[in-house]
């Protein structure tokens, strides 16, 4: 609203300010305290990709703020109820009432092709219950934008990301542009390991393709392959799979 704000401090500066405190966008009310946005605010916007919505003032920010978080409540809600969905069809995929119709209703349909990716963050000093928490948000934000069917969720210590795909190549695709995304999210000393399963036949099965790309992931964290090596379909990793013995290694 501009309120409180001194004549000293332009709305370039609270602008800069809360861009820097990573706010998803900002709202700003004309009326008596700010009557217009400068350009070089918009220009500031426009080129960190900030996103600027003006609303006059005879729209109350109470009804705005209102609306946003019946939004974000929901969208919470969502996302349990995908994650809870989707580690039912993992962990107990004979008891299909338990998965097939919520993820349906999620918008996740029982005959598309899915994979399951499963990730371990290693070497964390923030506590890693935290820094699951920011990389998974980090992560959903991205995955939701870039790739519309995805879910990310935890289990424990490991992150899951359930993506669907039409083709290995999109796969590949969406898998690497995440395994980017959460590289580039990382603090200085972390790593991380990471397998991605193969496509499934549908919804029922990606309990095959957490085995999987758990196997790559364990093998990775035991320094027996690359870590840039995450895709089980590809042949040589398959092989090499097939070639460890090793009981504590689920193939």
């Amino acid at each position: 609203t501009g309120l409180g704000l001194s004549a000293h401090v332009p709305l370039i500066t609270l602008i800069q300010y809360i861009h820097e405190k990573k706010a998803a966008g900002i709202i700003v009310n004309t009326g008596p305290f700010i009557e217009k946005i400068p350009q070089e605010a918009i220009d500031f916007c426009n080129e960190k990709n900030f996103p600027l919505f003006v609303i006059p003032w005879k729209i109350h920010l109470a009804e705005v703020m209102r609306i946003f978080c019946f939004a974000i409540t929901k969208d919470d809600q969502r996302a349990i109820q995908t994650a809870a969905a989707f580690k039912n069809a993992i962990f107990f995929p004979k008891q299909e009432e338990l998965y097939v119709v919520p993820l349906s209703q999620q918008g996740f349909q029982v005959n598309w092709k899915y994979a399951v990716c499963a990730v371990r963050l290693h070497h964390c000093t923030d506590g890693l219950n935290k820094r699951m928490e920011q990389i998974i948000l980090s992560v959903s934000a991205f995955a939701r934008h870039k790739y519309k069917i995805c879910a990310v969720f935890s289990n424990d210590t490991e992150l899951l990301i359930v993506t669907a795909a039409e083709s290995e190549e999109q796969l590949r695709e969406r898998i690497s542009g995440i395994r980017s995304h959460i590289l580039s999210t990382l603090a200085n000393g972390e790593t991380i390991t990471m397998g991605c399963g193969k496509l499934t036949r549908s919804i029922r099965c990606i309990c095959k393709s957490y085995s999987q790309a758990k196997s790559i992931q364990q093998l990775q964290e035991k320094a027996k392959i690359d870590p840039s090596l995450i895709f089980y379909s590809d042949m040589g990793i398959y092989k090499l799979l097939m070639a460890i013995e090793d009981k504590e290694i689920i193939i």
